[in-house]
């Protein structure tokens, strides 16, 4: 790297502001819907939906969000986001106790909403907090690796927190962090100038794609950026564009069909893995949290192993290895033990480490600047939406024919999504490609 992600004053302010927020958000992924269920008595029908309320969002407002990212000072947004995140989550914390189910759903959802403009805004913002394309795979590595330490340790510490003080002091904890990430964001003046909006064109109609050869290798090419000129000059308008870009690339297409389908798959897994565990196994809730943390910690693991993996076996050879890896966990996790359980749960952890830190990376090198808030909320909705409707698939399917046969479906998913990935684009790619 030209001068390295954690040389950049810029980017070590917004890393740590955003591993913050994620540490508090992590706590209240456990105190929020134990306030649900054990202070206001939630049913079984009201914490589905709660939790419904809060992916919701995603589904119904990423792209239109992303078009504005693409408007504004993603700065400015980040910091919006925050200024609605603080005092909402911070309502529920002082009066959560006494609130309607009805109430709290709403809050959440509008919380949510907050959430979508901070995830897109900051997907779209971090080519601009290094100094290369070149630098992205390290950047992305240690903002989802502060994801995953969050998600492998904000839930059990949440618990026990709820445990000794009480679920809305937890969220409170939750209000605080985002508080600080917005004063963070407030003393870095990271953001680049932002292009004079083009004159309308007379077309809207967007330039070829880029044949699929060898893409030029970032690591190796440090003059090419992702202020190339181009497409990023131009970029189209409108709603639809991110969705127009994204269906004809050669490399962004094949990893949000493949991100698609493996969710659908790895979201049923998820599902019927809670029921596997406690039903088929007959183990109680320790071996659950076990699971989860198995995940995690493979994420985790597989995210920090991800660059040299890709230095050594080529980018493209690792993504394909990487889906091939989650698929061999889900398939394992069917077995007839606890330990199959975790070392299942270990292997579709670190092929979904080692996979997403690249296709980010990718996204975020060879997107077009005025388009990449859309592409990005483009990705999130397909993302969140087949997370959606695995999550009900798992379930439903799990009732009918046992957790077990949706445990080894998801694999066979899973397994068969790698076909995407298997096009000269994505197959030949010996790094993070740079846009031209």
């Amino acid at each position: 790297m030209a001068a390295g992600a954690w040389q950049l004053r810029r980017f070590r302010l917004f890393w740590t502001g955003d591993t913050i927020s994620s540490a508090g958000g992590a706590l209240s992924a456990v105190a929020l819907p134990l306030l649900a269920i054990e202070t206001l008595h939630a049913s079984d029908t009201q914490v589905g939906v709660l939790r419904a309320a809060q992916t919701l969002p995603f589904l119904l407002l990423a792209v239109p969000i992303g078009l504005l990212a693409d408007r504004v000072s993603r700065r400015r947004l980040l910091l919006a986001a925050d200024a609605v995140r603080v005092p909402l989550v911070g309502a529920i914390a002082l009066t959560g106790a006494s609130l309607p189910v009805s109430a709290l759903v709403t809050l959440v959802f509008v919380t949510g909403i907050a959430t979508v403009a901070y995830e897109v805004a900051y997907l779209s913002a971090l080519p601009d907090l290094v100094d290369s394309p070149a630098s992205l795979p390290a950047a992305n590595r240690a903002v989802e690796s502060s994801h995953a330490t969050a998600a492998l340790l904000g839930p059990a510490a949440g618990g026990a927190l709820v445990a000794a003080m009480s679920a809305p002091a937890v969220i409170a904890l939750d209000a605080v962090s985002f508080a600080v990430g917005a004063a963070l964001t407030a003393i870095n003046r990271w953001e680049r100038p932002r292009p004079a909006p083009p004159p309308a064109p007379a077309s809207t109609a967007l330039a070829p794609a880029r044949p699929p050869t060898d893409p030029v290798d970032a690591e190796t090419q440090g003059s090419a950026t992702h202020h190339a000129a181009g497409p990023a000059s131009n970029p189209p308008r409108g709603l639809a564009a991110g969705w127009q870009w994204l269906r004809r690339d050669p490399y962004v297409r094949p990893l949000t069909l493949y991100l698609a389908a493996n969710n659908l798959a790895a979201q049923a897994f998820q599902t019927a893995l809670l029921l596997f565990v406690t039903r088929t196994l007959g183990l109680g809730a320790g071996a659950v949290g076990l699971a989860v943390a198995a995940i995690g910690g493979g994420f985790l693991g597989g995210a920090l192993a991800s660059p040299a993996m890709a230095r050594r076996f080529g980018t493209g050879r690792l993504l394909i290895a990487a889906s091939m890896i989650g698929a061999t966990g889900i398939a394992t996790a069917a077995g007839p033990t606890l330990a199959f359980v975790l070392a299942g749960s270990a292997l579709s952890g670190i092929g979904s480490g080692l996979f997403n830190l690249h296709s980010i990376a990718i996204r975020q090198a060879i997107t077009p600047p005025g388009l990449l808030g859309r592409v990005n909320a483009t990705v999130k909705t397909v993302s969140y939406g087949a997370t959606t409707v695995g999550a009900v698939l798992g379930g439903l399917a799990a009732a009918a024919s046992g957790p077990p046969t949706v445990i080894v479906t998801a694999a066979l998913v899973s397994a068969a999504a790698t076909g995407f990935l298997l096009t000269p684009a994505v197959r030949t790619l010996a790094g993070t490609p740079a846009a031209r």
